[in-house]
């Protein structure tokens, strides 16, 4: 086969729906080729002569992915979901107590690092294990259906540039004849026209070295580094290595002395290598990695070196020290090779400016970028890119091509399933008149513009903005910064790179603030505009905001987050978020765009038969009280944010999802939360529910009513309804978990009444307690089984009960259950939404544990879990010091 240089926009994904390789791939009359045929393909066979070859994109129909993961479980007996297994994550207390450089901090940290090894080590190994088996599968698939396409269209090895692993496409030279005869194959869903662009660097804005920022010190101190996650950027050009001389360098030089300018090679920024010797790897594709310990370079990358990937390195490394990073060029089989070494987070600082403005918005490399994000598990970071002062958007008249961007981002970033970051100056040490200024500012370059009010389909771009006064500048070593902070909570939590649309809202869900964007001064890098504020939700310029890492880490400890799969049907999340010394909470939801098909029984291709894919439309709405608090409404997005003030009295707030898509795919989303003072439960699930039925919708409730203690399914119409019968205490016990109700004075656990099995007796709860095992399942629901007895909790009726359940058993709807989380914190024993009462100066917490050790008072269930606050399981004076320094920060827990 020959070996081409393609770069990253032919990876077009008009990604089609799964479907098994058929065993014939006979041909078949199609309405009209325009069906297949793309317009600017058929302009270019109208002028070519009968036996000249033209360079396209085929796309064929998918595989089945939902095949691919179940043989994946069945070869290595995981889910994605079993990966996770995690079950103790640092506090909220603990990061902030890091963060103010406590004395006993690090220690404390250390302790958890130790005692969380193994743990980690196993959810890591578990993922590796599942991503490995299932790249492996998905890649023999796509090598066979290639193969099976290529044969039944007679396309030589000659004339076979590129056929991928990891995406429904083939990259061939074909005639007028041979085009028009794959138009006919029902396999093929689009034929277009390949032209390779011109890959650029962004341009870099700023001389400025690292700061090391206050956002992220409380990760560092945390002792995360980074360890063991791999980390690839897209580069023209390899980084500079501590040994790179004259010759390696040449190039280099070169080109600065055209600019007449002179390289002093002795302040050269370098990367250091573990090993100055190479490892070589060669991975299931066939691709060649020179393997230095810390980075990988993959063969093929161009050897001429440059400052700008030099410094994306830098970027991430001074960030995440411990990470290994895989420099990969933009050719087709490179990037491949990167995804088959295990890479799953992916930093893009380069980008391409496409060659006609109708497909600007959404070009073959977005659509590429938007299929690996969404069945492959990758995690894309990118620069947004530095054209937002280039002025209006020029079009030339005569070939439709676009000559100047306007303020538009580059290619990859307006794809909708990565992360498109922005930049921004911290900390300004100079202003009009040589004046300080101290706030961060938005820099003008930082492109910006969408879709919003030129009806271009292009996703809304960028979703953050981050720092990039460091390391050259300019949002190529922004959106690295950023990435840099994903590998670290990919360290914490490994099992997070399995869901990256859930990174995409935790990141967002941190913003609780926009830049300033100055208009009274007349400094030229910075932008002249409206302000944008962080109560506008999602803006023009800066997305969400500006991210949080100390926030980042406090969503993923605190688990205010979640998933789930949205079809048809709007959905309700209902969660209890006290303030804790909060003012506002930022709510962002996301979703994925999977281009696809819209059959895959399909026996006639029509011309609506093949679309690029849904383009879904969710909004997101924040209830609270039964009243409408926020709205977000974007059009062209896979986003929502809604930013709102939280109430003093009444805690209840539902996230509602209204599914605005004209279409009927199944939408996989995802949510996340914080507040401004974010401090956070420390185990992932240990903490108050409400209980929700998938099939139903309704809630467990505790009948008391009854005189026997029974557990019930109730519909709730309000939120106002919402009260502690409907609130469960899930705590941990082992490996397996007990779940108690938050309502009266007496312990009742759910539990397995054998009696019961199979019935519409209510199930009774016990005042024993009775192990429960929690299963994630993929559609973001848990299911609850009694192992002992193997039973599973099943809505029947309006009742709970417990069902026979086998291995060979069937999962079925109402065997699903939503956890919507009720955010109490450890240490809030009167359950105020407060820790301290700072109306009277006098800790209430305190006196209530103080006076339920002196007998004057009793405990209902959720003070008493409430007020175990070093979570030995019994109350004590420790607790009470506790809660007494937790104000100062000087205990923690």
């Amino acid at each position: 086969m020959k070996k081409f240089k393609i770069n990253l926009s032919v990876f077009m994904v008009l990604v089609i729906i799964s479907i098994s390789i058929l065993p014939s791939f006979a041909t078949s009359v199609v309405s009209t080729s325009q069906a297949i045929i793309t317009d600017d393909l058929m302009a270019r066979m109208d002028e070519c002569s009968d036996d000249e070859k033209i360079t396209v994109y085929l796309w064929y129909k998918d595989i089945d992915q939902n095949e691919v993961d179940a043989l994946t479980t069945q070869a290595t007996g995981l889910t994605r979901e079993d990966c996770e297994v995690i079950d103790e994550l640092p506090s909220a207390e603990l990061l902030s107590s890091l963060e103010s450089s406590d004395l006993d901090a690090d220690s404390q940290m250390d302790a958890y690092l130790r005692r969380t090894e193994a743990i980690r080590d196993k959810e890591r190994e578990r993922t590796e294990i599942y991503a490995e088996k299932h790249r492996e599968i998905s890649n023999a698939k796509y090598n066979q259906k290639s193969q099976n396409i290529r044969t039944a269209l007679s396309i030589a090895d000659d004339d076979t540039e590129f056929s991928s692993q990891f995406a429904p496409l083939i990259i061939a030279e074909m005639t007028k004849d041979e085009i028009e005869s794959a138009s006919q194959n029902l396999n093929i869903d689009e034929i277009s026209l390949y032209v390779e662009p011109e890959m650029v660097e962004q341009t870099v804005q700023s001389a400025s070295t690292t700061v090391n920022l206050d956002k992220i010190n409380s990760i560092d101190n945390l002792g995360l580094t980074g360890d063991n996650v791999k980390v690839g950027i897209i580069e023209n050009s390899r980084m500079i290595f501590e040994n790179d001389g004259e010759e390696e360098l040449s190039v280099y030089i070169e080109k600065l002395r055209k600019e007449n300018k002179v390289l002093d090679l002795n302040i050269v920024s370098r990367i250091t290598r573990d090993q100055t010797t190479p490892t070589t790897i060669t991975t299931d594709n066939g691709g060649v990695i020179d393997d230095y310990g810390n980075v990988a370079v993959i063969q093929g990358v161009p050897n001429p070196v440059s400052e700008h990937a030099t410094c994306v390195a830098k970027t991430l490394f001074s960030v995440a020290p411990d990470i290994k990073i895989y420099s990969c060029d933009s050719q087709l089989e490179n990037i491949e090779t990167m995804i088959s070494a295990g890479v799953n987070l992916i930093n893009v600082s380069v980008g391409a400016n496409p060659q006609n403005v109708s497909t600007y918005a959404y070009t073959p490399m977005e659509k590429w970028f938007d299929y690996i994000v969404a069945n492959h598990g990758v995690t894309v970071f990118c620069a947004a890119g530095n054209t937002g002062d280039d002025g209006d958007e020029i079009i030339n008249e005569e070939t439709g091509a676009l000559d100047m961007p306007g303020q538009r981002p580059h290619s990859p970033a307006l794809a909708y399933n990565v992360i498109s970051v922005g930049a921004y100056c911290d900390i300004l040490a100079y202003g009009d008149n040589a004046s300080p200024i101290s706030e961060d500012t938005l820099y003008d370059y930082s492109a910006y513009k969408n879709s919003l009010g030129d009806n271009i389909h292009g996703c809304e771009k960028p979703d953050v903005v981050a720092p990039a006064t460091f390391n050259g500048g300019g949002t190529s070593v922004a959106s690295p910064f950023l990435a840099g902070i994903a590998s670290l909570i990919y360290e914490l939590k490994p099992s997070l790179v399995n869901q990256p649309h859930l990174m995409k809202s935790i990141v967002m869900a941190s913003c609780h603030r926009k830049v300033k964007q100055y208009t009274e001064h007349s400094l030229p890098e910075f932008v002249s505009g409206t302000q944008e504020y962080i109560n506008d939700g999602i803006t023009e310029r800066q997305g969400a905001g500006a991210p949080d890492a100390w926030t980042i880490a406090s969503i993923v400890c605190q688990g205010t987050y979640g998933i789930g799969e949205l079809t048809g049907a709007d959905t309700n999340i209902n969660v209890v978020q006290p303030p804790y010394g909060a003012e506002n909470m930022n709510v962002s939801i996301s979703w994925l765009r999977a281009n696809t098909a819209s059959d895959n029984t399909l026996t006639h291709v029509e011309d609506d038969d093949v679309v690029e894919g849904q383009l879904s439309n969710v909004n997101l709405r924040i209830n609270h009280n039964d009243t409408l608090l926020k709205a977000s409404s974007l059009v062209y997005s896979s986003t929502e944010m809604c930013y709102f003030p939280l109430s003093d009295t009444n805690y209840n707030y539902q996230i509602k999802l209204l599914n605005e898509s004209v279409g009927s795919e199944t939408i996989r989303y995802a949510y996340a939360w914080s507040t401004d003072n974010m401090r956070g439960a420390p185990i992932s699930q240990d903490g108050f529910y409400h209980i929700r039925n998938f099939s139903s919708k309704r809630y467990a409730t505790y009948n008391t009513a009854s005189e026997t203690p029974q557990a019930v399914q109730r519909a709730v119409s309000s939120q106002s309804a919402f009260s502690d019968i409907h609130q469960w205490i899930i705590q941990q016990s082992g490996t397996s978990y007990n779940i108690m109700t938050a309502y009266g004075d007496t312990n009742l656990y759910l539990g397995q009444n054998s009696t019961s099995s199979g019935s519409t007796i209510p199930s009774q709860l016990k005042t024993v307690a009775e192990s429960i095992n929690i299963v994630h399942n993929e559609d973001g629901t848990v299911s609850f089984f009694n192992s002992t007895n193997d039973r599973i909790l099943t809505y029947s009726g309006s009742n709970l009960v417990w069902k026979t359940f086998s291995s060979t058993s069937t999962l079925l709807s109402n065997q699903k259950w939503n956890l919507e989380k009720v955010n109490y914190l450890r240490g809030d024993a009167n359950v105020d939404g407060q820790i301290e009462n700072t109306e009277t100066g006098a800790n209430l917490d305190v006196d209530i544990i103080q006076n339920y050790l002196s007998g004057l008072l009793s405990l209902n269930n959720r003070q008493r879990y409430l007020a175990d606050v070093d979570r030995d399981g019994y109350i004590s004076v420790m607790d009470a010091s506790k809660i007494g320094g937790m104000s100062s920060n000087k205990y923690l827990y």
